[in-house]
């Protein structure tokens, strides 16, 4: 569950701590490969939802901007620039140091596979549970290093597995397990060191490489969000563009997507049903997609101009609004 806090016009979202990100690519990423993809996403889902024409034209500019020239139904060719919004840029030192965490350690158990033979076909969650307002003291390159040590070495001794189920494979009826928890199995598969949780869970693949997933709570501020936002339009709004294509979720250059982008997304939508400040002189559609899903909204339309995504044939997204207390 994603919270808000505060007024309206300043409030906080917490996210709780769930995994970051995965990896939809395993290769490096050009810019050129992330602007085809983020581009081509779209242009499926535009045209699943039948809201977008034929391709007829399609041309990666070199000198962008803008990033594309696409022309549909053989009309003259549309100037398309392309940005993105992640959860990083909202909250970019949270997910920065444990991204950074995560990759390296399942980088270096992967690469010294002899040395971490009980990790095949396991799942490693290393979480941060601190708020934003109390997370730990950001590490230089030096501490950084000697925290992943740690954490390997903890990782070299085989703990076993979370057993959650415990109290079945205790002999106790399930209706009434005992007041408190047994201390083998309380620390079966989960070890604690600094500031970082870790919990080994079965794949359900005993064949799989070892994984790790990488989990913190992030905030996320709607009115930096809503600066950002206009700011990022008002840079895109040149002569040279017609349309602007903003996309949440897209990988980045190592292949991964942030799992909260979606809730940027949500935010995003809302922003605008509240009334967002922007009126590019240039642009004529500001349009938001999420990239991998049928989900996609207007943010701008100018009055008389015509348009790359038909909105009047999307419907828009419904029960977007995260749940609040």
């Amino acid at each position: 569950m994603v919270i808000a806090m505060g007024t309206p016009d300043r409030s906080v979202w917490h996210m709780p701590a769930m995994p970051l990100e995965s990896r939809v690519f395993d290769t490096p990423l050009t810019k050129d490969d992330i602007e085809n993809w983020q581009l081509s996403a779209f242009l499926q889902s535009a045209q699943n939802r039948r809201a977008l024409g034929l391709v007829t034209y399609h041309e990666q500019v070199v000198k962008d901007p803008p990033d594309f020239l696409l022309g549909i139904n053989g009309e003259s060719p549309f100037s398309v620039e392309l940005t993105t919004f992640s959860t990083s840029d909202v909250s970019r030192q949270r997910a920065d140091e444990i991204r950074t965490l995560g990759r390296t350690l399942e980088q270096k158990i992967r690469d010294n596979a002899p040395e971490f033979p009980h990790l095949r076909g396991r799942v490693i969650g290393l979480s941060e549970m601190r708020s934003d307002r109390t997370r730990p003291k950001k590490r230089n390159k030096r501490q950084l290093t000697q925290l992943i040590d740690e954490l390997l070495a903890a990782l070299k001794i085989d703990r076993g597995v979370v057993n959650r189920n415990w109290s079945g494979s205790m002999g106790y009826p399930p209706d009434s397990p005992p007041q408190t928890v047994p201390a083998e199995i309380a620390q079966q598969g989960r070890v604690f060191i600094h500031d970082y949780h870790i919990e080994v869970n079965p794949t359900g693949n005993p064949n799989a490489a070892p994984k790790v997933n990488a989990a913190v709570q992030l905030d996320v501020r709607i009115d930096e969000l809503r600066d950002r936002l206009v700011t990022a339009v008002n840079r895109k709004d040149r002569a040279t563009n017609e349309i602007l294509l903003i996309s949440t979720g897209v990988p980045d250059k190592q292949g991964y997507v942030m799992s909260g982008d979606y809730w940027i997304f949500k935010f995003i939508f809302d922003l605008r049903n509240d009334g967002l400040a922007i009126n590019p002189v240039h642009l004529k559609q500001v349009i938001v997609h999420h990239w991998g899903s049928n989900e996609a909204f207007v943010l701008y339309q100018r009055m008389g101009s015509r348009r790359l995504l038909d909105n009047r044939k999307w419907p828009e997204p419904t029960n977007l609004s995260p749940s609040s207390s």
